[in-house]
């Protein structure tokens, strides 16, 4: 019988067979097409991601995580792009929530939050004016509604318009900085893959 799991190698093959069988076997079927597709999916993820930290040094908190922003795919469709600006929002809302509690508990703590730079880790380059930007659209977007809301659950109506927060930063708020987006290469594993999130305080 022909194998059912393609886009991955013949170890890969063996690794998902043997992750399934404790179920197909009992049942005696084959694996489902959502089990192959997730298979297929996890075989293709990067292998090399930098660790999550949080640090804090010359009055920027610094938060690093293993989230990978790419350039959107144009034959990826709108299911595609809906999914990793989920994906993006959620990621990095859970991430600021968790690494900065203190500051995600009190709104005049954030208050002094004067700049915002996003940092893409990966050992390859975007083009800078552009792509770089926008491949950080959604993970904008969520670092500016945690400023604004902080553990604060943003209902469905802000989900939906994730992007006004930026607005409410320049026009309410009055004072945070958007610092252009750079692009590194990790110092410790030149293929690792990732963002860091710098956050800038009022001295």
């Amino acid at each position: 019988m022909p194998s059912l799991v393609t886009r991955i190698d013949a170890k890969q093959q063996d690794a998902f067979w043997q992750m399934v069988a404790g179920n197909a076997a009992a049942a005696q079927l084959p694996p489902t097409s959502r089990e192959v597709k997730k298979a297929a999916k996890q075989a293709r993820e990067p292998k090399n991601l930098v660790e999550t930290f949080c640090r804090y040094e010359d009055g920027v908190w610094t938060v690093q995580a293993p989230i990978i922003v790419r350039t959107e795919n144009a034959n990826g469709g709108k299911f595609e792009s809906a999914s990793r600006a989920k994906k993006h929002i959620k990621q990095t809302l859970g991430l600021l929530r968790e690494q900065l509690r203190a500051l995600s508990g009190d709104a005049a703590a954030r208050g002094y939050i004067v700049g915002l730079q996003m940092v893409r880790i990966s050992p390859g380059k975007l083009e800078k004016h552009d792509n770089l930007a926008s491949a950080f659209k959604h993970v904008t977007d969520a670092a500016c509604a945690w400023i604004v809301k902080g553990d604060e659950k943003l209902t469905k109506t802000e989900m939906r318009a994730i992007g006004k927060f930026d607005k409410m930063l320049d026009d309410e708020m009055g004072k945070v900085k958007w610092h252009e987006p750079l692009q590194i290469k990790c110092a410790t594993n030149p293929k690792a893959m990732g963002i860091q999130i710098r956050l800038s305080l009022r001295k």
